[in-house]
């Protein structure tokens, strides 16, 4: 895929930025409706569309995601305490959403 002179892919300057607002905007229906599965469609939809892979392809990364957020929501509910283990637990979660991303993508 070309780059420009600062190293970015072109892809990254040629999406449709109200597509992936659309996009986003089914993650957070989802996420405040409490429906987790339904956010972990939407999730992949939206990761899929801006990396150009298929939804399957990166539908790991959505559910560790969504992990992640209803981890944090948890830690909100129970008074958003600095020394909570789910602190630990929703960075562990993020970090394999982006480990999955990005193996996805390099597929």
């Amino acid at each position: 895929m070309p780059t420009s002179r600062s190293g970015r892919s072109d892809r990254l300057r040629s999406f449709d930025p109200t597509r992936v607002a659309s996009l986003e905007s089914a993650d957070w229906v989802a996420y405040y409706q409490r429906r987790w599965l339904r956010l972990v469609d939407a999730l992949a939809r939206l990761y899929g569309f801006v990396s150009g892979v298929a939804e399957h392809d990166v539908r790991l990364a959505a559910v560790h995601r969504c992990r992640a957020m209803e981890i944090s929501d948890r830690w909100v509910a129970q008074g958003r305490h600095r020394d909570s283990p789910l602190i630990a637990l929703e960075r562990a979660a993020l970090v394999r959403s982006y480990a999955a991303l990005h193996a996805a993508i390099r597929r």
